[in-house]
């Protein structure tokens, strides 16, 4: 969970469900997003079973890309279960790379429906996902009502029905049994995850104007990050760039082409793989006087380390006295200090301030002059 934005995956059979899910994106969805709205909090229901063909299914296309968005949306998770098992992928629909970073799935190679899967990775493999997870039983009255797929489709498959429902059951984890029908489901679910969600997002934590201009930001990331295929050569360039520090990245390309989406995926991904930048921007706003926030000030010193780059064209080291300047004079004058840090792209210096005590300053190296002293 990012911020105030909550994901939460929705888990099926894929033929039986349609009318449930019609109900939850046409109703119950909304009515939740226009109870959240005024506690800043987006809501995102990751439903991957429109616009999946079951031939993506059999290619094994499917599979990782349930797990992955069963990660993003932890810990939200909502199992519906009626009478039909699910499609049980062959033991080579696995793709070696999802085998690699999830070996569990080798002992349920070919043994094992989609769904049930989602729910092992999404919950029964979780402990922490408890107050999170819920699960519906639809009624047996009602399935066998509506006949073709809402059945089992063999005595295999019904077997291995009754026995998931039952580990769930044996979890601990809620069960509401015998739904009676969609919109019966609908009105429980929309109650239950209220109730989930006023506890997490209650009304006398709205957050402060900072804070609410960061979830802005992620309000425009939010859909387009909804499910991204297809850009990983991109997504690898711009992961390039960045790891050799470069300070500029032209993404060029016509309108409408995906390049808010190819960045608002790559941000995540970012922030993903460095979990220190969660922490940039967030927070609570303090009032505080200017004499206080000096004293603070005073009180800190820099955690700035001593480094420097071995191959700098001016052999610039820790403790060296300089100064700093634009390239261009534009009336600014130099800013002396001690070195502290220096790399390809930027430069550190200690300066000594009667009022605050020691600060450490930082210039970038491009578009600075840096000039030793004697």
């Amino acid at each position: 969970m990012s911020g105030r934005v909550i994901r939460i995956f929705l888990s099926s059979t894929f033929r039986d469900f349609g009318e449930e899910r019609d109900l939850l994106v046409r109703k119950v969805f909304p009515t939740l997003r226009a109870k959240l709205q005024s506690r800043f909090v987006d809501l995102v229901d990751v439903d991957l079973r429109w616009g999946i063909t079951e031939e993506e299914a059999e290619r094994g296309e499917v599979l990782p890309i349930c797990l992955s968005e069963i990660d993003r949306a932890r810990p939200y998770f909502i199992g519906f279960l009626g009478e039909r098992y699910g499609w049980v992928p062959p033991p080579n629909a696995y793709p070696s790379n999802v085998l690699e970073s999830q070996p569990w799935l080798e002992e349920h190679r070919g043994g094992k429906s989609v769904t049930e899967l989602e729910i092992l990775h999404g919950v029964l493999n979780n402990p922490y996902m408890e107050g999170r997870a819920l699960f519906y039983f639809r009624s047996f009255e009602y399935s066998s009502s509506k006949g073709g797929d809402y059945i089992s489709s063999s005595p295999t498959d019904e077997v291995s029905q009754s026995v998931l429902k039952e580990t769930i059951r044996q979890s601990g984890f809620p069960v509401y049994e015998d739904y009676k029908s969609p919109e019966h489901l609908a009105e429980l679910l929309e109650k239950d995850l209220w109730e989930i969600l006023d506890r997490e997002f209650p009304a006398s934590e709205t957050p402060d104007a900072f804070v609410r201009e960061n979830l802005q930001h992620e309000a425009y990331e939010l859909p387009r990050q909804r499910l991204y295929i297809g850009g990983d050569k991109y997504l690898t360039a711009l992961d390039t760039a960045l790891s050799q520090g470069k300070q500029w990245i032209l993404v060029d390309g016509p309108s409408g082409g995906g390049k808010s989406a190819l960045l608002a995926n790559w941000l995540q991904s970012v922030r993903d793989n460095n979990k220190n930048i969660e922490a940039i921007g967030h927070g609570s706003m303090l009032e505080m006087s200017p004499e206080d926030a000096i004293k603070i000030a005073k009180d800190k010193e820099p955690i700035t380390k001593q480094n420097y780059d071995a191959f700098d064209p001016q052999g610039l080291k820790p403790g060296m006295r300089v100064t700093v300047s634009p390239d261009v004079d534009g009336g600014e004058q130099p800013v002396e200090g001690d070195v502290v840090a220096t790399s390809a792209n930027t430069i550190t210096l200690l300066r000594k301030n009667t009022d605050i005590g020691n600060i450490g300053v930082h210039f970038p190296r491009e578009g600075y002059r840096v000039d030793i002293l004697k």
